[in-house]
C-alpha cells in the first residue's frame, strides 16, 4: 500500500504545496462570526494553475463516494471555501478524495450552480446552530458512527 502511494506521489507532474496543512478563517455569516477550520491531507498545484486539496481515506473497502455527491456535501464544500481563501491567487480548486489503500480517486471542481448552493445550505446550518436547533445527521463519508 505505502509503495502504491510513493509510487504515485513520485510519478505525479503536480507540485506538492503542503502536506497536513492547516486552514483556519473567521468568516461573517449574516451577522455571526464562524471560525472554519480543517487540514488538508496534501495541497498541490498543478501547471495549470490548478489547486487540488487531497483528503486522504483508508477505509479497507476503497469505497469513496460519487462526484455527484461530493458535490453538495457540505463539509467538502468547506475544504473548498477554506482553499479558496487561504489561496486567493487561485481560482481554479479541486478537492479529491483519495483513498491510500485502494489509490481509488473521486475529486469534485464545483461550478456556480453547486457554489451557490452549498453557501445557501452553509447559512441553513450556521443559522440552525444559533438558533440552538442543530442536530447530528447521518451521512455517506461517516457510515461508521452512531449518527
Amino acid at each position: 500500500m505505502l509503495r502504491r502511494y510513493v509510487d504515485e506521489m513520485i510519478s505525479s507532474p503536480e507540485q506538492t504545496l503542503g502536506t497536513e496543512v492547516y486552514m483556519m478563517h473567521v468568516v461573517n455569516v449574516s451577522g455571526l462570526h464562524v471560525k472554519l477550520g480543517c487540514k488538508a491531507d496534501r495541497v498541490s498545484l498543478h501547471s495549470n494553475r490548478l489547486l487540488e486539496v487531497v483528503d486522504y481515506k483508508t477505509n479497507s473497502s476503497g469505497k469513496l463516494p460519487t462526484s455527484e455527491s461530493l458535490a453538495y456535501d457540505l463539509p467538502t464544500f468547506l475544504y473548498y471555501l477554506l482553499a479558496r481563501i487561504t489561496y486567493p491567487e487561485f481560482t481554479s480548486i479541486k478537492i479529491t478524495f483519495l483513498n491510500v489503500i485502494t489509490m481509488a480517486k473521486v475529486e469534485v471542481k464545483y461550478n456556480q450552480p453547486q457554489i451557490a448552493a452549498n453557501k445557501k445550505a452553509f447559512i441553513s446550518v450556521v443559522q440552525e446552530i444559533a438558533t440552538s436547533g442543530f442536530g447530528a445527521r447521518p451521512c455517506e463519508a461517516c457510515a461508521w458512527c452512531a449518527f
